[in-house]
């Protein structure tokens, strides 16, 4: 593994690299733009995440209204909101967390390179990061999000993978 000590302007490019990937999937999953808000912190409670494995070991943590999770499992489930239940809307913001990370990774990597994703997972925010974060904040059809993107102090790299630190000093 290569480990990279990430600068402000290489955390820039992935904050706007998660806006477009946020942006990328919420046009595709409900059809509507996110409206992205100035918030620093991330809101407390519980998170989804997911784990990018490889090439960049990070974390996607991600926090959706209830509402908007319901929105966008009716949407692609094809079910009524109110037979929607807590696991599926779980699930449906699994989904989302996976395919923001989809976005993310395909901006950073050179075309075809693969990458590896875990599975999602809870996180209650009361629990301090140790990790450093590039917060993201918007309203979609005037409900809250917050994403984040999170990496222990140095971000780090599979062995082999110099494309993504030159497409990050780009």
């Amino acid at each position: 593994m290569k480990v990279v000590e990430l600068t402000s302007a290489d955390v820039e490019k992935c904050e706007s690299f998660l806006k477009s990937a946020i942006s990328e999937t919420f046009e595709n999953l409900i059809f509507t733009e996110p409206e992205f808000e100035e918030e620093t912190q991330p809101r407390s409670g519980e998170f989804l995440y997911i784990d990018m494995l490889t090439p960049l070991r990070a974390r996607l943590l991600g926090k959706i209204s209830s509402n908007l999770s319901a929105e966008i499992a009716s949407t692609v489930l094809g079910i009524e909101p109110e037979h929607l239940s807590d696991v599926i809307l779980n699930d449906a913001v699994g989904e989302v967390l996976n395919t923001i990370a989809g976005h993310f990774l395909r901006s950073l990597l050179p075309d075809g390179d693969k990458f590896d994703l875990g599975l999602p997972g809870r996180m209650d925010s009361s629990e301090p990061f140790s990790e450093e974060l590039v917060h993201i904040s918007a309203k979609i059809n005037d409900e809250p999000i917050s994403i984040c993107l999170a990496w222990s102090q140095h971000a780090a790299f599979t062995e082999g993978e110099d494309d993504v630190v030159d497409e990050l000093k780009k």
